[in-house]
């Protein structure tokens, strides 16, 4: 007889001892156990585990406080991200009141489920909006729960958007809502939390509104309360009018926005209702308004009018015109952990990429329009501050400028300045990295829409592109211009020219990761490259041998043959000093995995070198070193793709091929670790084969050599079956699979080694199913059926009699 599952109140009620036991899976199955008490177990779950979290706050420093987050890193936190918005919705929805549900939303709120309750708390505000009376309470009435139940949900509502705006989903909770209930909301926008963080999204909201109840609510709002929020909210929608929100990002907020003449008609009516309460109050509040529009007015009109006069600091100007930066983000905490407020930003000078600032300058971005500004620069004046401005990648930036401001001058500026000998002597005298900001800053003013501009564009690529640093041919700007002028020739005969020259690993790796050269003229310019100054650097410096290899790496991604050119010529102690001591020939701390394919295939070459000139000392390190090794090679060459189909990279392959050259024992050795230490999941957090991909990967790379499995191979395999379950991992969920997966290996050897693996994989299933709790019939355990169907009937039929005589013989489960 099948044992009672255990749902999560129980494994919650077990304390720290049972729910630490859990791995991510177990916890869903233990909540789909709990089923109508789904929402109480997992408030239960969550508050308790924080409670746990916190114990010792005082000593967060401390190994125990460590390994307590860490679990909830590892377990808590996927199996809550884990949960599909629609599953939350149905879980809040079993509570039948709606303080119990807005309580378990403000808890999961403070989870990694925040960005998956909008539905939860929208259809959480349908119920308010229903239970709420049509008419307002009885005057003296204070204490109805409805207004803190709907500022709560508001709140919510802000906070559960990720990146784009939840306007239309505020509109959504506040639109069925009677209209006393709203005037209660706006009335009391001062106790609303972390205000600001959706702030802009309520005032938007409030404007797709009915405009007759909007108005309405918000004048009476005002009459009762006039409160500072409250007005800015207004003032949100009246600086709209003029324009776009300067410190919102324009994908926040894209589809979000009502039209102006919406906004016209709420401002209107708002007024005209304020007029008809207390024209002083209204008056007052318009003027609050009015004051701030005129500030934006005469911001812009104060700054067109200080450039127009032509200053000697336009520079600083234009620079405060340019800088933007997105607010701090409000982050909300969770598991009462601290949290970080980041934000960006970035101007014309921060952004340069000849004279760059950094970020020790910052200003303030403008509160104002930058845009109104620039448009109404006049004509002189617009030319005469590009002309006064010595930096020619300035100069187009406020070329670019003008025309993004839609200055209604633009043509004419853009004639008169590129017709002007001093400013075209300037543009073709650059070099470096102002002849990249040059053809850049050409590219993005488009002149090659016209024949005049693609004549001048045209012009500058032939003189600045022998100039540009060859680690900026790559830029996407450069390679644009020469693809829409139609020179790619040109561009092609300046790399084959810079590399025919080269005399640095850099480089050559610069000029060829630009891949505009065809392959055959690469081919043959790289077999003709004399290697000597690409050598390693004379003397001891660690620092220089370390960059010199780095720069190897690099080249290894491009010019693998010339790699080994260059290697071939290492004096045995370059070699053995790279193998022993190069940084990047392992893994380290951090499992740093950039560039890992090319670590890995140089150090293979350095590795043939070294055991060409002294292979007892190379085999000596290859057997003490197995451990450093092997993270580097399965990281690399052991990878896996996004449809679970092995990566099998040819860096993986090399070295197992070295090894096989070099010391064929450690062959066995590392195949055998594999076997051993894939995961039997397929949680590919780490990037790393499970155990499927690893046994096929294995079977490939020996049949491909034709080699057959050794004996330490098959005694793994058999081992790995005898394994004890663990009760704190993923694996003891999914061990029948492990089981079945292994049996199902089709390794090359001997049929009697490969016969009494799948009798040894029947035997330990037939136990497995025996035990009392019943197990689900698994793809892998079908796949492994299926196969003994074919090649070991008998077999077959033995595992097939236990498992039916274990459950169900429909094999849903068993």
């Amino acid at each position: 007889m099948s044992s009672p599952r255990e749902n999560l109140g129980q494994v919650v009620a077990g304390g720290p001892a049972a729910w630490t036991q859990r791995n991510r899976q177990e916890l869903a199955k233990a909540l789909e156990e709990s089923g109508q008490e789904a929402a109480i177990h997992l408030r239960s779950f969550c508050e308790q585990v924080e409670t746990w979290l916190h114990e010792r706050d005082n000593d967060r420093d401390s190994d125990d406080f460590g390994a307590r987050r860490g679990w909830i890193e590892r377990v808590a936190d996927p199996f809550l991200s884990g949960m599909t918005a629609e599953r939350l919705d149905v879980i809040v929805k079993q509570l039948t009141f709606l303080d119990a549900k807005i309580d378990l939303l403000r808890t999961l709120l403070h989870r990694p489920t925040q960005y998956k309750l909008l539905p939860a708390i929208l259809s959480t505000g349908e119920q308010l909006a229903s239970a709420a009376p049509r008419q307002p309470p009885l005057e003296g009435d204070t204490e109805t729960p409805w207004l803190g139940q709907l500022r709560l949900l508001v709140t919510l509502t802000g906070l559960a958007g990720r990146t784009a705006s939840n306007a239309l989903e505020l509109t959504s909770l506040l639109a069925p809502m009677p209209a006393w209930l709203l005037k209660g909301l706006f009335s009391s926008l001062g106790s609303l939390d972390l205000f600001e963080a959706y702030e802009f999204d309520l005032a938007i909201a409030l404007a797709h509104l009915d405009v007759s109840v909007a108005s309405a609510i918000s004048a009476d709002a005002w009459m009762e309360s006039p409160h500072t929020r409250l007005a800015e909210v207004i003032q949100v929608l009246a600086e709209l009018l003029a324009g776009p929100p300067r410190n919102i990002p324009s994908h926040r907020i894209a589809g979000k926005l009502p039209p102006k003449e919406r906004i016209e008609e709420f401002l209107a009516a708002f007024r005209a209702c304020l007029h008809t309460r207390d024209l002083d109050r209204a008056h007052r509040l318009w003027s609050l308004i009015e004051s701030a529009q005129r500030y934006t007015e005469e911001m812009c009109s104060l700054f067109t009018a200080y450039l127009n006069a032509r200053p000697s600091n336009h520079e600083l100007v234009l620079d405060l015109l340019s800088s933007h930066g997105d607010p701090p983000h409000h982050s909300v905490a969770h598991w009462k952990l601290p949290t970080v407020s980041m934000s960006m930003f970035g101007s014309m000078r921060t952004s340069s990429i000849h004279t760059p600032l950094g970020d020790k300058h910052q200003f303030d971005p403008p509160d104002f329009d930058p845009a109104c500004v620039l448009r109404g620069l006049d004509r002189e004046a617009a030319a005469y501050l590009v002309l006064a401005q010595p930096s020619p990648e300035f100069a187009l930036d406020y070329l670019r400028r003008f025309r993004l401001a839609e200055n209604p001058c633009i043509d004419d500026v853009l004639r008169s300045v590129l017709a002007h000998p001093s400013f075209l002597a300037r543009l073709r005298s650059a070099s470096g990295t102002m002849a990249v900001a040059v053809l850049t800053g050409i590219e993005e003013l488009h002149l090659t829409d016209n024949d005049e501009g693609r004549r001048l564009a045209t012009s500058l690529l032939h003189v600045l592109l022998p100039r540009i640093p060859s680690q900026y041919l790559k830029n996407e700007s450069i390679s644009w211009l020469t693809e829409v002028l139609e020179k790619s020739d040109i561009y092609e005969a300046e790399i084959v020219r810079r590399l025919t020259g080269a005399r640095s690993a850099d480089e050559i790796h610069h000029l060829i990761s630009t891949g505009s050269a065809r392959n055959e003229t690469i081919a043959r310019i790289l077999d003709s490259i004399d290697v000597t100054p690409l050598r390693p650097p004379e003397g001891n410096a660690e620092d220089a041998l370390e960059a010199w290899a780095t720069s190897m790496v690099h080249l290894c991604s491009e010019a693998p043959a010339l790699v080994r050119r260059i290697v071939a010529d290492l004096p045995l102690e370059v070699a053995a000093r790279l193998v022993r001591s190069y940084k990047h020939f392992g893994l380290g701390e951090q499992e740093d995995v950039r560039w890992i394919a090319e670590r890995l295939a140089f150090k293979v070459l350095v590795i043939e070198r070294w055991a060409e000139l002294d292979s007892g000392a190379t085999i000596e390190y290859l057997r003490t070193n197995v451990q450093r090794d092997f993270w580097l090679w399965a990281w690399c060459g052991l990878r896996a793709a996004d449809s679970l189909i092995a990566v099998v990279s040819k860096a993986g392959d090399a070295w197992l091929d070295m090894l096989a050259r070099t010391e064929p024992e450690l062959v066995d050795v590392y195949l055998a670790a594999l076997l051993r230490l894939m995961k039997s999941s397929d949680d590919l957090s780490t990037g790393l084969l499970d155990l499927s991909h690893a046994i096929a990967y294995t079977s490939s790379w020996l049949e491909r050599r034709g080699r057959m499995a050794g004996e330490a191979l098959w005694d793994r395999l058999n081992r790995r079956i005898d394994e004890p379950e663990s009760a704190d991992s993923a694996e003891a969920s999914g061990r029948a699979d492990e089981i079945a997966t292994i049996g199902s290996a089709a390794l090359p050897g001997p049929p009697e080694c490969l016969r009494a693996l799948r009798e040894h994989a029947v035997h330990a299933l037939q136990q497995w199913y025996a035990r009392p709790a019943p197990v689900k019939l698994t793809r892998p355990v079908q796949k492994f059926r299926e196969l003994l169907r074919h090649e070991a009937p008998d077999l077959h039929a033995e595992l097939l009699r236990q498992t039916m005589s274990a459950g169900s013989p429909s094999g849903e489960e068993m």
